[in-house]
C-alpha cells in the first residue's frame, strides 16, 4: 500500500482513528479489500449525487467474482426496504455515504471497533429521516468475493451483534435471530418485534356465499389454533341460499365473539368488506378469504407485532397451496400486466431469489386473502374501492394507496397459512365477467401507470413477464429515466 501511495497521490494509508481529519470530501465510499469496483462505479455514484443533492446513502447492485475473476450470480436489489435490510443486510459492502451522516452516526468509531459493510449502514440509516435520501442505482457496480468458510462464523456473530444493537436503539424489545445465510455467506435474520402492551382487539372479516365446509374449516382452525385471543370474527353472508350453510351460519351467531352479517346485494368484494369494517370494533382489521386455513398458532401475533410499528401500513402473510407449495409470497406491481405473485409454486422452505421467500421484506402490495392493517389507516385511505374495483385488484389498489399515504407495507413468511385459492368464486370466463375484468385492468393502468412500471421493490433488471426474478432481456432500465426520476 505504501508503494501505491507513492505512485498515486490519491491513495493514502491512514489508521481508522485518523479518518475524521483525513477525509475532506463531502461523500465517502466504503468497500472491502478483497472485492472489486466496476470501472463505471464512481461515475454512477457521482451522477446520483449530482441528480439527488440530498442523497445521504447511495448503493448499487452487485455480483460475485471468482478467484479467476469470472463474474456470476448478479444480485438485483430493491430500492430502500428497511425490513429487508434488517433481514439480509442487502445493501452490501459497497456504499457511498454523505460525510455529515458519517459524523453524526459516529462511523469512524464503529470502524475502529471492526465493523464494516452493512454493519456500518445500521448506524447511518438511523440518521436519515427521509427515505428519498437513500438512493439505489440499479446497475451492477461491485463484484464480491465469497467469504472463506472459516470467516463466515465470525461474520455472522458480528452481523448479529450489529443488528441487535440497531434494534436496541430504534425498536427496544425487538430480538434478532439468525435465520440462515445465502450461498456467499451473507447471514439472514428474523426480527421478532414486541407485541403491543394493551393487546388491542382485532376484527377478522370473512365474506362468503354458501361454502359451509370451507367457512367451517376457516373459522374452526382460527378458533382452535390462534394464540392471540382478543379478536372478533365478522362473517359476511353474501346471499347464501344453501340450507346447510344457512344452518351453520345461524349456529355461529350465538357465539360470543362471532357476528354474522347478511348482505343480499350483488357480489362486490370491496363493499362487503367496507360495510363490515363499519360494524367492526377492532383496532386492527384482518381481511380474510373464506378459504384460508390456519396452521400455526402465532400467525396473528406475528402480523400484529409488525403492524403495530410506527410507519407500517399493510401486513401480508405467506400463503401455501394445500400441497405445501407457495401461493403468495408477495405481489409485484406491473408483473404480468397489473400485478402478479412472486415465488409462486416454490416449496414452502425454498429461499427464493435473495432469500425473499423466507425473509421479512417490504413490498408495494400483498394479497387481501389475508392481510392486517390498523383500522385508522383503512379509514384514512377510504377502504377498498367499491365503485371501480368490485372484484379484481381492489387489494392492489388499496395497498398502493396506503403506500402513497406514506406507509411501508410489509410481507412476513412467519405468518404462514393455507389458501384453498378461489375455491368458491370461480373463474372470470363469462363474457360479463370478462368485460368487468378488462374495465378494472383499464382503471388500474390509468390510475397507477407509473407504479405499475416502476415498483420500487422490484429491480428494473428483472422481467415483468414471469414470477421468478428472471433477467429482463432487453433490460427495462433506462439511464435517462433514472436520472429524471432522481432529479424529480
Amino acid at each position: 500500500m505504501d508503494i501505491l501511495s507513492i505512485k498515486d497521490d490519491r491513495i493514502k494509508l491512514i489508521e481508522p482513528h485518523d479518518l475524521n481529519c483525513a477525509v475532506l470530501n463531502d461523500y465517502v465510499g466504503f468497500t472491502r479489500q478483497d472485492d472489486m469496483l466496476h470501472p463505471d462505479a464512481l461515475s454512477w455514484m457521482s451522477c446520483a449525487i449530482h441528480c439527488r443533492p440530498s442523497a445521504a446513502i447511495i448503493y448499487a447492485d452487485e455480483d460475485q467474482i471468482s478467484d479467476s475473476n469470472a463474474r456470476m450470480n448478479p444480485d438485483f436489489k430493491p430500492d430502500w426496504s428497511p425490513d429487508f435490510f434488517r433481514s439480509a443486510g442487502y445493501i452490501g459492502p459497497f456504499a457511498v455515504l454523505r460525510k455529515h451522516v458519517i459524523l453524526e452516526a459516529h462511523l469512524w468509531d464503529a470502524i475502529d471497533r471492526g465493523l464494516m459493510g452493512s454493519q456500518l449502514i445500521f448506524h447511518a440509516v438511523e440518521e436519515v429521516l427521509d427515505a428519498k435520501c437513500i438512493v439505489h442505482v440499479p446497475q451492477v457496480l461491485y463484484h464480491v468475493r465469497c467469504l472463506p468458510q472459516l470467516q463466515r462464523l465470525g461474520a455472522i456473530q458480528r452481523a448479529t451483534s450489529a443488528l441487535q444493537a440497531h434494534l436496541d436503539r430504534v425498536f427496544p424489545g425487538a430480538l434478532a435471530q439468525h435465520h440462515g445465510e445465502d450461498f456467499s455467506g451473507q447471514p439472514w435474520f428474523r426480527v421478532r418485534y414486541p407485541m403491543p402492551a394493551s393487546m388491542p382487539l382485532v376484527s377478522v372479516i370473512i365474506p362468503t356465499r354458501n361454502a359451509k365446509s370451507l367457512v367451517e374449516q376457516c373459522i374452526q382452525s382460527l378458533v382452535e389454533k390462534t394464540t392471540y385471543k382478543n379478536y372478533e370474527i365478522i362473517l359476511v353472508d353474501n346471499g347464501s341460499d344453501d340450507p346447510e350453510s344457512l344452518q351453520y351460519f345461524e349456529s355461529l351467531n350465538g357465539l360470543p365473539n362471532i357476528t354474522v352479517v347478511r348482505d343480499d346485494g350483488e357480489f362486490n368484494y370491496s363493499k362487503l368488506n367496507n360495510d363490515a369494517v363499519v360494524k367492526a370494533r377492532g383496532y386492527y382489521i384482518v381481511l380474510m378469504n373464506n378459504d384460508i386455513e390456519i396452521i400455526h398458532d402465532d400467525w396473528l401475533d406475528e402480523m400484529i407485532s409488525l403492524g403495530s410499528r410506527p410507519g407500517t401500513g399493510v401486513v401480508g402473510a405467506k400463503l401455501l397451496y394445500p400441497d405445501g407449495r407457495v401461493q403468495h409470497a408477495g405481489v409485484i406491481a406491473g408483473l404480468g400486466g397489473v400485478a402478479g405473485h412472486i415465488h409462486r409454486y416454490l416449496e414452502s422452505d425454498q429461499a427464493g431469489y435473495q432469500g425473499r421467500a423466507v425473509l421479512t421484506h417490504n413490498l408495494l402490495v400483498v394479497t387481501a386473502a389475508c392481510l392486517l392493517v390498523r383500522r385508522s389507516i383503512y379509514e384514512s385511505v377510504r377502504g377498498l374501492n367499491d365503485v371501480d374495483l368490485k372484484v379484481a385488484f381492489n387489494d392492489v389498489d388499496f395497498c398502493l394507496r396506503v403506500h402513497q399515504a406514506g406507509y411501508m407495507n410489509v410481507w412476513t413468511p412467519f405468518a404462514k397459512l393455507i389458501h384453498h385459492e378461489s375455491a368458491t368464486r370461480g373463474l372470470d370466463d363469462h363474457p360479463v365477467k370478462k368485460a368487468r375484468f378488462l374495465r378494472e385492468c383499464d382503471f388500474m393502468h390509468k390510475t397507477y401507470d407509473d407504479l405499475l412500471k416502476n415498483d420500487p421493490f422490484y429491480n428494473k433488471n428483472c422481467t415483468l413477464n414471469d414470477e421468478s426474478f428472471h433477467r429482463s432481456m432487453p433490460t427495462r432500465f433506462s439511464s435517462v429515466a433514472f436520472i429524471d426520476q432522481l432529479s424529480a
